[in-house]
């Protein structure tokens, strides 16, 4: 609502047989959108994935929501309430993508702290598409339990690459173990995604 009346862009005009939903604050609003999920998800053509979305972990209501557009990252963010206020990671979010016509994934990583100080797109506010799903860690959730499905898929998508969209950090961190590969991924990358170095490492 505070976008429709700073913003004249979000005051859209509307049109016959217009349905418009408000939301309390603490209204589940994953389950009041599944009927209009269903529908999206007729809509869409065998070569397309529906415009829906998809956020998980340390937000309020996790689950699928409608991809409206120029939607980013910290507008689905919003529409599941905003992050839990207990710990949860800012250095890495996991954006999985999946190719319509391929089946294939791949993945994009960025960090909650510049997603939540964006105000607009930039690499780290991403823009999404259909059939993003986006995943907000916990300070204290196993990592490798919760990534073991993306990264058995990166793996099984092997065959058809030279190589296998994976890497692997181990000893004194955190969270050690495999995580996906993302373009142009950096050491640095890898030791937050594994939640940092421990006290007393080398």
């Amino acid at each position: 609502l505070s976008k429709i009346n700073n913003f004249p862009e979000y005051n859209i005009f509307l049109k016959p047989e217009d349905e418009i939903r408000l939301f309390s604050l603490n209204e589940n609003r994953a389950n009041a959108v599944k009927p209009y999920l269903s529908r999206l998800f007729l809509q869409r053509t065998a070569l397309e994935l529906a415009p829906i979305v998809k956020i998980s972990g340390n937000v309020e209501f996790p689950g699928q929501y409608p991809l409206t557009n120029n939607m980013t990252i910290t507008d689905l963010i919003n529409a599941a309430a905003g992050v839990l206020p207990t710990r949860y990671d800012l250095s890495y979010v996991l954006v999985t993508r999946t190719n319509p016509e391929t089946g294939m994934i791949n993945v994009r990583t960025t960090y909650l702290d510049k997603i939540l100080a964006s105000k607009d797109t930039d690499n780290n506010n991403l823009l999404l598409q259909p059939g993003d799903q986006v995943r907000i860690f916990g300070a204290n959730e196993d990592r490798a339990q919760i990534l073991t499905p993306v990264i058995n898929q990166l793996r099984s998508q092997s065959y058809q690459r030279k190589d296998e969209l994976v890497v692997n950090i181990q000893g004194h961190v955190k969270w050690p173990g495999n995580y996906p590969f993302s373009h142009g991924m950096m050491l640095s990358d890898l030791i937050k995604a594994s939640a940092d170095i421990l006290p007393n490492t080398d």
